[in-house]
């Protein structure tokens, strides 16, 4: 309270004193006689700054809620369980014969417990505003309080958590005039029921934008998940409609045994989880309704059964839809390939490769370009994007090692990742040298004069000399397996070191001692297989020799 009492205190004076620098600011931009708005909106931010470091130093914040913070998440993702739970054990209680435990008690006030702790969060999350100016949300507690309140989902949410089954619980303790029956316990706790509408919101928004990052498979997940509540729920309405109409008395239930406790509960759920499913779905079960309940289920069954079979047959063939579409486009890519090679009379050891290389790219799902799934993200998201994948390989070579994390960030941007068949020439000896290359998977061999020299593994990279010397290629690289690789060509090299000349300068220092070192190894290499030839030569002249001898 006193905390309070002095935010009050502050945030008047605070007032006060932005309301006089702004006329102060009117009256000089009045007599320059020009509109300094720069000037104005530099003094409203400063007493915003002020205003959130005096409210943070007295301790007092009005408490409200992200949407996209960790706690809300967790809140709805509880509250959907909780929601869900209640839907299948309530509804089952009420529709089937139950005996009370301690444990259904107990699950019940835990339920309710969290229930209204998931409506308080809601009261206080804010809501999407993008004319409000903070950040595309708007903040304010009682704004958000009175667009809860007028939202529908309020007075479902406000019926669902009303404790009349623990009123009638303590009622008929205290109070012997009430009598216990187990069957009015829980069907108070039908009131519950009324949370549906959240479980909704919660399926079709949190779900379903998970799903939506998991895959069509873990939609098709989600919807089964919704079928099989559905079927859950007006199976217990069927049967509970039996049990107030009488099991028997006429077709709606169509044998006495199901009352019978000694055929169990499993089969009593199991009949009635099938009637209700053939009736849903209508492959089955004529329904004969002969009282004014069972007229009114029967619609029901009818409508919602329509709307879930629809929704099923939509759902489910857009997801198997999407899932063929890919199959499909690699299909007639392939097919036109196929085509295209046989009308160019291509031989047969190239077309094996090339069909080789259009099953990698399947299997390993290379055929989506980086600028099909990030083009339309903001660039400074994409360049962030594109860090996180390439900035590790250009670490780990000598010509960027010790440059500065924006020239890094942009290089990243400009990083082509392509893929190169099996048993192909990447670079060739003499060419003159336009590209680099990195390899993220697969293995190279190095070839100078048709003599192997060397070989490199993923991580490793080769062709960086060309983009500062512009020298001719000193080396054929090869590929041995189908491999995964990073160019970067010498335009995007050098219009990045335009914009980092300083760069350029440290670089060419690298390249110096590189190629050095390169010769270098070039040279031992060529010594030792020059001297491994000879060893040889004098061998078998040896050998010769003690043979003819």
């Amino acid at each position: 309270g006193e905390a309070k009492k002095r935010w009050g205190r502050l945030k008047d004076n605070l007032t006060i004193v932005r309301a006089e620098a702004t006329r102060r600011d009117s009256m000089l931009m009045s007599d320059v006689g020009v509109a300094n708005d720069e000037h104005q909106d530099e003094v409203l931010h400063v007493a915003d700054q002020f205003i959130s470091f005096v409210t943070k130093e007295v301790g007092y914040r009005r408490t409200t809620i992200s949407p996209e913070s960790k706690l809300y998440r967790n809140v709805q993702i509880v509250v959907g369980i909780i929601t869900s739970a209640n839907l299948f054990f309530v509804s089952y209680k009420i529709g089937f014969p139950t005996e009370f435990t301690w444990f259904s008690f107990f699950f019940d006030f835990a339920c309710w417990l969290l229930m209204i702790f998931g409506c308080i969060t809601e009261s206080v999350t804010w809501i999407s505003d993008p004319s409000s100016g903070s950040g595309g949300y708007e903040k304010n507690p009682t704004i958000i309080r009175r667009h809860y309140i007028e939202k529908g989902t309020f007075y479902t949410d406000l019926v669902s958590v009303l404790p009349l089954s623990l009123l009638y619980f303590t009622f008929s303790i205290c109070l012997p005039v009430i009598p216990w029956d187990d069957e009015y316990f829980f069907a108070l706790q039908g009131v519950r029921l009324f949370s549906f509408p959240k479980l909704y919101n919660f399926l079709s928004t949190t779900v379903l934008n998970a799903t939506l990052r998991a895959g069509p498979l873990a939609r098709m997940n989600l919807i089964v998940f919704f079928v099989i509540l559905m079927t859950h729920v007006f199976a217990c309405i069927w049967f509970f409609v039996g049990k107030v109409e009488g099991y028997g008395v006429d077709g709606w239930v169509p044998s006495r045994k199901l009352a019978d406790a000694e055929n169990g509960w499993m089969h009593q759920y199991l009949y009635a989880f099938y009637f209700s499913f053939v009736t849903m779905t209508g492959v089955g079960w004529n329904l004969e309704p002969e009282t004014n309940l069972e007229i009114i289920a029967s619609l029901l069954f009818a409508i919602v059964g329509i709307s879930v079979c629809a929704t099923l047959v939509g759902q489910v063939g857009a997801i198997l839809g999407n899932l063929d579409a890919a199959k499909q486009a690699y299909e007639e890519k392939v097919e036109a390939v196929s085509m295209y090679m046989a009308y160019r009379d291509i031989p047969h050891h190239m077309r094996d490769k090339i069909y080789k290389y259009y099953e990698y790219l399947w299997e390993r799902q290379r055929s989506m370009r980086d600028e099909d799934v990030i083009g339309d993200l903001p660039a400074a998201m994409r360049t962030e994007i594109l860090s996180s994948l390439y900035a590790k390989y250009l670490k780990r070579i000598p010509l960027f090692k010790d440059i500065d994390e924006a020239v890094i960030r942009a290089f990243c941007t400009v990083l082509n990742p392509i893929v190169c068949p099996a048993d192909q020439y990447i670079i060739y000896q003499g060419d003159l040298g336009k590209e680099m290359y990195i390899i993220c998977n697969g293995n190279v061999t190095i070839e100078v004069n048709d003599d192997v020299v060397g070989s490199l593994g993923a991580g490793s990279f080769f062709g960086e000399m060309s983009l500062l010397t512009s020298q001719k290629r000193t080396a054929s690289i090869k590929s041995t397996c189908i491999c995964d690789l990073l160019e970067l060509t010498k335009e995007d090299f050098d219009k990045i070191m335009e914009d980092f000349p300083h760069v350029a300068q440290k670089l060419h220092g690298v390249v110096t001692a590189r190629k050095q070192s390169l010769v270098t190894t070039v040279e031992k290499r060529r010594k030792s297989i020059t001297a491994s030839q000879h060893e040889a030569a004098a061998k078998a002249a040896a050998q010769h020799e003690a043979a003819a001898k």
